[in-house]
């Protein structure tokens, strides 16, 4: 096998997210199906699905042959995603990909659906809190009825963020000034700061 490839270990990533899932609610066959069902997925988009490419470079090198790939990196660049993003969102495999988005999404839902109901909050304002909580991720074509500032913020800027957040001090009440954690993301990009 070439330097370049690396065998991504699906055993692993299933443990991994089938712990993640679980602590999140869901049955043990709930979370193998979930799993099971972005693999399938995953293959379906990525026929190489065992192996990491080092897609990012390569990526980059080839936006310009696809043009929704070059849509989405020219978006991802607005928005302040820079090369060194971009490389380290795609050189994930995409089934660590579509795994690492259904985890966001099930915090996000459990999130929303705990403050319904242990709290007793309205849909409205659970789902404001959840917009000031976790940061809300899409591609180009994500359709919301957001606020500019509060839509999705590109994939390609995860890692980056995820590195950001836990070395800011009083970060609960700097994002309350916003009116979602990615209008706060998006004024820190604007600054400099991230």
């Amino acid at each position: 096998m070439s330097r370049k490839f690396k065998k991504v270990n699906i055993e692993r990533l299933k443990t991994i997210y089938m712990d993640e899932f679980q602590k999140l609610g869901k049955t043990k066959e709930e979370a193998e199906k979930s799993i099971d069902d972005k693999i399938k997925f995953a293959k379906m988009i990525d026929e190489d699905v065992n192996f990491i490419v080092n897609r990012g470079k390569s990526i980059l090198q080839n936006e310009g042959k696809n043009e929704q790939l070059a849509k989405q990196l020219e978006w991802a660049r607005s928005e302040g995603a820079s090369d060194n993003d971009i490389i380290i969102w795609y050189n994930l495999s995409s089934i660590e990909r579509a795994l690492i988005i259904e985890c966001d999404n099930m915090y996000r839902s459990y999130l929303f659906w705990d403050l319904i109901v242990r709290d007793r909050l309205s849909k409205e304002e659970a789902a404001r809190i959840v917009h000031k909580t976790f940061p809300l991720y899409g591609n180009v074509d994500s359709e919301t009825n957001m606020d500019d500032d509060d839509k999705p913020l590109p994939f390609e800027l995860k890692d980056r963020i995820n590195r950001f957040m836990p070395k800011q001090k009083n970060l609960k009440e700097r994002i309350d000034k916003y009116s979602s954690v990615n209008a706060f993301i998006r004024d820190e990009i604007k600054k400099g700061n991230l």
